[in-house]
């Protein structure tokens, strides 16, 4: 797949499926729909069903819904205008679009477990994948190797978790071992050397070699269904866990005065390119992944987010609408300012730090 044409298409379906969101939620609250438009204008086309225009936009590049009365006061059809409704209704059309990114992550990711397994604890130590110039792959180790334990010094040793076995095999750096492996239900032995701490490279084991005690299980096709969509909604709730993390880390960063590390439209390029080169299921998930990072940056409290209307929602109990229409016009520019300004900002440190993304 084209990286440009990837890169289109995750957008527009994250975009996308967000707007459809509001649109779903403001149909049922019975507000008016003006307009739902897939891309941005210029309008290459539109089609008016009923009270709705479905509008097919030159700039291919997610989507909008118009909102009859949303952010404006309307003299006519008053009852069918966004204002006009309650405050439950509305903040449920706000929030819409962010349960709507979230449920696509969970969808994706359970596509992946269907199709990969479901993770499930074992006390089996498996080799997962291989560093590069692992001394472990050298020595005729291989992908699903069951690692039984190893024996120095006529003493054999077995290890109930990765943990443990980790441990003993940095004790014993440098020093000859005997791995003990089993291989489709086979025994086997291997001699090897794990490496000093001088000659391990960062980030890599002694061994050079992935390991996990998680193994992946396939069920009959009706539980597996289940299986995959709790598996799948798991994945997503620690996801959005670990991006507010992550912006807690950021705005910590920014108060200390450090350039926080944020992927801008160059970064994002890129990783699309890479995770499209794996191949689909690599695709699915990184999409799963940024699905979750839209979802929870429109729940932050700011200017031109989802969380920036649920705010003015609020102050609706303490103040008149007339103040907070005032109010929301100025934060509103303040917000284009600001975003703005980040974009250009975020867009200059992907340039900066192009290479680090090829």
């Amino acid at each position: 797949m084209a990286t440009g044409l990837a890169f289109a298409l995750v957008f527009s379906i994250l975009i996308f499926i967000h707007e459809f969101g509001h649109f779903l939620a403001a149909k049922k609250s019975g507000m008016k729909v003006e307009e739902f438009g897939f891309g941005f204008p210029p309008r290459i086309f539109g089609l008016k069903i009923g009270e709705t225009l479905y509008s097919l936009n030159w700039i291919l590049f997610g989507g909008f819904v118009k909102i009859y009365g949303q952010g404006e006061e309307v003299k006519e059809e008053k009852k069918r205008s966004f204002l006009a409704k309650t405050k439950k209704a509305r903040a449920l059309v706000i929030l819409s679009g962010i349960i709507m990114n979230f449920l696509l992550a969970v969808a994706l990711f359970s596509i992946i477990y269907g199709k990969l397994g479901i993770p499930k604890a074992s006390d089996k130590i498996s080799v997962v994948d291989f560093a590069k110039n692992s001394p472990a792959k050298e020595i005729g180790l291989e992908l699903g190797d069951v690692i039984l334990g190893f024996e120095i010094n006529n003493e054999t040793k077995t290890f109930a978790n990765t943990e443990n076995f980790i441990k003993a095999v940095d004790e014993y750096r440098g020093q000859k071992i005997n791995l003990k492996i089993e291989r489709q239900k086979e025994q086997l032995q291997f001699e090897i050397v794990p490496r000093t701490q001088e000659e391990t490279p960062e980030q890599e084991g002694p061994l050079g070699v992935a390991i996990s005690s998680v193994e992946t299980v396939f069920y009959p096709w009706w539980k597996m269904i289940f299986s995959s969509i709790i598996a799948g909604f798991k994945e997503a709730v620690s996801w959005v866990i670990l991006v507010f993390s992550s912006i807690l880390i950021s705005l910590k960063q920014l108060i200390l005065g450090e350039a926080p590390q944020v992927a801008g439209p160059i970064g994002i390029y890129y990783l699309t390119k890479q995770a499209a080169k794996e191949g689909w299921l690599t695709l699915f998930q990184f999409t799963g992944i940024l699905s979750v990072n839209l979802a929870v940056l429109n729940f932050l409290p700011l200017p031109l987010l989802d969380g920036g209307w649920l705010i003015l929602i609020i102050l609706e109990n303490f103040f008149t609408r007339k103040k907070i229409a005032k109010l929301e016009q100025k934060v509103n520019i303040i917000g284009i300012i600001f975003f703005g300004i980040l974009m250009i900002l975020v867009t200059i440190n992907d340039f900066v730090n192009r290479r680090m993304y090829q």
